[in-house]
């Protein structure tokens, strides 16, 4: 993991080749399944006798168990028993509510929950705020006690702030709660790698570009290697930064402040700081020619970056989420209108623009998995 003034974030973009190699073993070993030795060997590269060494950590956390069952031929066996293994932890915070999911030591749902909190009201004073919603979760959380391996937190835009202080202070506090070591994962690449291993449409495809909102912050998933934007030490990667100047619901509240009509003001009951690309989607929906507009012209932008990066890096599925994912609006039709446009005629028919999973709980299963597949790097 990489270390950014106490703040732990996980593993992206280069990662190096030893690495590499391990998450070649990581992903042979999904599900409760065993694979022998020689197998996994072939599939990374890595010699048996280095695979054993490198298993040994796992075999003692007992995320892998190493046995016996082939007639001399060693092979590893995933466990999937939370009881007598440790779990993998995930939490990510929305404007009100907090969500926790646990998956079992091979990678399966074990539990999950959702607490109510109270929002941050201002930035001033924000620290305390924060400190007050890691009280809560430590007071209301029926996860505490339970064997944990590692866990992984997103947080939301709000607790980001513009300081460094805010963000350890919610990582420090959560690993003191949940006694175990937490890392942080970035929301964007929380969602797409969860979309990458649980969205039908994704799953089966080599290379997946994941927007998130209509800014279109991106991260590309191509098997286990994850490319984000802003990923600490690892360059910006600026081709999949977000747009801000297509940033919908920016956009709004900047017109709203300066008297242009929109349904949108009452929507959130005249504060404007809780308008998100959801108010502005709804409000689209209903007709208003403000959204109208502002959906349109996000979309048209989106679309056309989008073709872009599926020109330069062959990808096979373009998954939304954050929102622009919702059916019923007119988002995706806009946006598959320039992706047509400007997509080379040898990609035209090969490229599918789909909606994400949007679920509640994509982002703490994403850090779940995310911290799951950190351990196999580490081994």
């Amino acid at each position: 993991m990489s270390n950014d003034r106490a703040v732990r974030y996980f593993t992206t973009n280069d990662v190096g080749e030893d690495e590499l190699k391990m998450l070649k073993v990581y992903g042979a070993l999904k599900g409760e399944k065993t694979v022998s030795l020689g197998e996994l060997e072939r599939i990374s590269g890595v010699s048996s006798d280095i695979l054993i060494e490198k298993m040994k950590g796992l075999v003692k956390n007992k995320v892998v168990e190493l046995s016996d069952v082939h007639g001399g031929g060693a092979s590893f066996d995933v466990i999937c028993r939370e009881a007598e293994g440790k779990g993998f932890l995930g939490i990510s915070f929305g404007k009100e509510n907090c969500f926790l999911t646990v998956l079992d030591s091979c990678g399966s749902l074990s539990r999950k929950e959702k607490l109510p909190l109270q929002s941050l009201k201002t930035l001033r004073g924000r620290i305390g705020e924060i400190k007050d919603i890691i009280r809560t979760v430590s007071k209301t959380t029926t996860f505490r006690g339970i064997p944990l391996r590692s866990g992984g937190v997103v947080i939301n835009s709000q607790m980001e702030g513009k300081e460094r202080k805010g963000i350890a202070l919610v990582v420090e506090g959560l690993s003191k709660v949940f006694k175990c070591d937490i890392a942080l994962a970035r929301r964007a690449a929380a969602a797409a790698y969860t979309e990458k291993k649980d969205n039908p449409a994704a799953v089966e495809k080599k290379k997946m570009l994941y927007f998130h909102t209509d800014s279109g912050e991106g991260v590309i998933v191509e098997g286990e290697r994850i490319i984000e934007s802003r990923a600490p030490g690892k360059g910006n990667e600026s081709y999949l930064r977000a747009w801000d100047q297509f940033d919908a619901a920016r956009i709004a509240i900047d017109l709203a402040e300066k008297g242009m009509g929109t349904d949108i003001v009452g929507m959130v009951k005249g504060d404007l700081g809780l308008v998100t690309i959801y108010e502005v989607l709804e409000a689209s929906e209903n007709g208003d020619e403000l959204a109208e507009d502002l959906v349109k012209r996000s979309a048209l932008a989106l679309g056309v970056r989008a073709a872009y990066l599926a020109n330069l890096f062959d990808i096979d599925v373009i998954v939304l989420g954050g929102g622009i994912e919702r059916p019923g609006v007119k988002f995706r039709e806009y946006m598959k209108e320039s992706f047509d446009r400007f997509l080379l005629n040898e990609k035209k028919g090969k490229v599918d623009i789909v909606g994400g999973i949007s679920d509640e709980n994509v982002y703490s299963l994403g850090a779940a998995l995310l911290s799951r597949r950190e351990i196999f790097m580490e081994g």
